[in-house]
């Protein structure tokens, strides 16, 4: 093992507690990962399934304005939902010890407070927004009453935190199921009944609220939000630099909007994020990834053999899933849109493989970047992100004018696979060299898959093209990979193992 990976102090900020017990029991940790990657991609099957049957209704019912308004005005609501918690969520999963009492009120506290203060100043910068994006000064209603989500979305994030800290994954999935459901059913109900872009927007007020109330009942505790200084103290040493490493990546949400109405309408802006909605189902499994790495690695810290093991199995089997969903995306985008769609998104059908192989290779960048956290090198990924964002804006604004939709997810692909790059060969420590051949050869696997399956002229027949990208995939994986035909033959057992 390179002397570099060692959990040396210099390089790794987690040391909150450093004479709190560290014993932990490996197998426990394991079990409990394996056993929240099974649930947690279940929640993300059930979750794409709602969202695939609200954009199949909604796609009847809206046009692509609406989606473009919502996108652009929930990117702040976004943002500022990820600067209220400033890292004391992250200090709290990776501290050695048990939080207490007084560190959750402060937490919730300190949350709500500054879920105060943005909602104040989104509330007096409405107008401002609106007017820049050239949206009909109604808009300006629908900013303010969406900024409602803030102090919602506070209010539960003490019980999702126990729920990661303590490996119960499947409490965070079902959670995240029932208040899916809730959205995606209410985007319908509202947008059935003519609300346009406000069905995003009372839907997600809707979601919140739901997401309290299940949360609370699977916690069956109570917070109630203080301030106790001197436990604050200990949370936000570790957790405003923690937070800093991610502004980048989530500033994005505000940041590329505001580029791309520059060249682009608000009906094309609409079009990219719902093709990326369409072929987001990687994404929300790497999400999953991450939110299991990072306490897992914090329950095994100072173990390196084992660490190596969590990531190293843990990096295939989200590069067996990954790689499949997006190159399926890539096949079977275009025949999902001819069959399901109306004619006003068949301009879509143009970029949706350009859109799979963009998310295809944020995903990876996602979720190699993440390992980075989980090890204890937070700066390295904040050099990730610092170089992705120029990558990105760079490229949207040579490509862009040039090319339309399709330069966007073009220059997201270029920035992404510079990016991923780098995060492998940070990472290679950690990895045997097993799971780095594996990880590329899914990938190569999914790409000629696709372009097997594109070439034989079926992409406009959904069957065919479903039929002939899996048998292509699952050929070329039985030929060149006999340990992903084993990982695929112990999934079912993996899901007995979760019912019980």
């Amino acid at each position: 093992m390179n002397s570099t990976t060692q959990w040396e102090p210099h390089c790794c900020p987690f040391r909150l507690d450093s004479k709190a017990p560290t014993h932990v029991k490996v197998t426990t940790v394991f079990k409990q990962s394996r056993r929240g990657m099974v649930s947690l991609s279940l929640r993300s099957i059930g979750i794409h399934f709602f969202q695939a049957a609200s954009v199949f209704f909604l796609a009847r019912f809206l046009v692509p304005e609406d989606y473009g308004v919502f996108a652009v005005l929930n990117g702040w609501i976004g943002t500022l939902v990820f600067l209220t918690d400033i890292g004391m969520g992250g200090a709290l999963t990776h501290a050695k010890r048990e939080p207490s009492k007084k560190e959750l009120e402060s937490y919730i506290g300190m949350r709500l407070l500054l879920a105060i203060f943005w909602y104040c100043l989104l509330w007096a910068l409405a107008p401002s927004i609106i007017g820049y994006y050239k949206l009909d000064p109604v808009a300006v209603r629908a900013v303010r009453v969406l900024a409602c989500i803030l102090p919602l979305s506070v209010i539960s994030s003490v019980p999702r935190l126990l729920f990661q800290r303590n490996l119960n994954f499947t409490k965070t999935a079902q959670v995240d199921l029932l208040s899916s459901a809730a959205l995606y059913f209410c985007q319908i109900l509202f947008a059935y009944l003519g609300y346009s872009y406000w069905c995003f927007i009372l839907a997600a007020l809707i979601r919140a609220t739901t997401d309290i109330a299940v949360s609370y009942a699977f916690a069956r505790s109570f917070h109630l939000p203080k301030l106790h200084w001197h436990e604050l103290k200990t949370s936000l040493a570790f957790g405003i630099p923690f937070q800093l490493q991610s502004i980048i990546p989530v500033s994005r949400a505000i940041v590329i909007p505001l580029i791309l109405v520059i060249y682009l309408g608000m009906e094309e802006i609409g079009l990219i994020f719902w093709v990326v909605g369409l072929v987001s189902m990687p994404r929300i499994i790497a999400i999953n990834y991450n939110q299991i790495i990072f306490p897992s690695v914090s329950r095994l810290r100072g173990d390196v053999k084992n660490t190596e093991r969590l990531i190293s199995r843990g990096t295939e089997l989200m590069a067996l899933i990954m790689s499949y969903s997006f190159g399926l995306g890539a096949a079977c985008g275009t025949s999902l849109v001819t069959v399901l769609f109306p004619d006003r998104w068949a301009s879509s059908k143009l970029v949706i493989p350009y859109a799979a192989l963009a998310i295809g290779l944020s995903t990876y960048q996602f979720f190699t970047s993440s390992m980075l956290n989980a090890v204890g090198q937070p700066i390295r990924k904040v050099w990730l992100e610092v170089l992705s964002l120029p990558l990105e804006l760079g490229g949207v604004a040579l490509l862009v004018p040039y090319l339309g939709i399709r330069g966007y997810f073009v220059a997201l692909s270029l920035a992404n696979a510079a990016v991923l790059g780098l995060s492998l060969f940070w990472i290679r420590h950690w990895l045997t060299s097993y799971s780095i051949i594996r990880l590329i050869g899914l990938s190569v696997t999914a790409l000629v898959s696709f372009f097997i399956s594109h070439e034989l002229g079926w992409a406009e027949s959904l069957v065919f093209s479903f039929t002939l990208f899996t048998l292509a995939y699952l050929g070329i994986i039985l030929v060149f990979d006999k340990r992903t035909v084993a990982d695929i033959l112990t999934l079912p057992n993996r899901v007995l193992e979760l019912r019980s």
